[in-house]
């Protein structure tokens, strides 16, 4: 099966419009696969045109090596938004403890700290254990 990782992703612009423009010239001029990447994510709108645009995506238990294809998609990507002046976040967590990666960027010529905090909301790593007893199933250990 192989090592697994959950990934998020996530890119910030400051508004409606330069999420547009961003959109129009993937969709334009870039190669298939990273048109692919970008059909991946979800696209999380502010109240009105002026307010920041999100995409978001993820995966879970998948194998996030930067060599495999699909991976390069979204990095290219990634490095492609941040170009045009948006705010991108990657997360991985990976199978062992302490395998964590948490890389934020953003454009230093826009005011993006806006847009870093909403990717910090919307992305966040939480580790769980869950351990679901049926209800009623549980007695006390005294009661054996």
């Amino acid at each position: 099966m192989g090592y697994r990782s959950n990934v998020a992703l996530g890119i910030a612009f400051v508004n409606r419009a330069a999420a547009r423009e961003f959109v129009l010239k993937m969709q334009a001029c870039q190669p298939e696969d990273v048109r692919q990447a970008l059909t991946e994510y979800s696209v999380v709108l502010g109240a009105s045109e002026q307010e920041p645009v999100m995409f978001l995506a993820h995966f879970e238990c998948v194998k996030w090596y930067f060599s495999y294809p699909d991976v390069i998609a979204h990095d290219g990507l990634r490095s492609l938004a941040e170009e045009a002046g948006a705010t991108t976040r990657f997360v991985r967590v990976g199978e062992d403890i302490g395998d964590d990666e948490d890389d934020t960027n953003y454009s230093v010529d826009n005011d993006n700290m806006g847009l870093q905090e909403a990717l910090q909301e919307a992305i966040h790593i939480r580790r769980t254990v869950e351990c679901d007893i049926p209800p009623g199933s549980g007695i006390p250990i005294g009661l054996i």
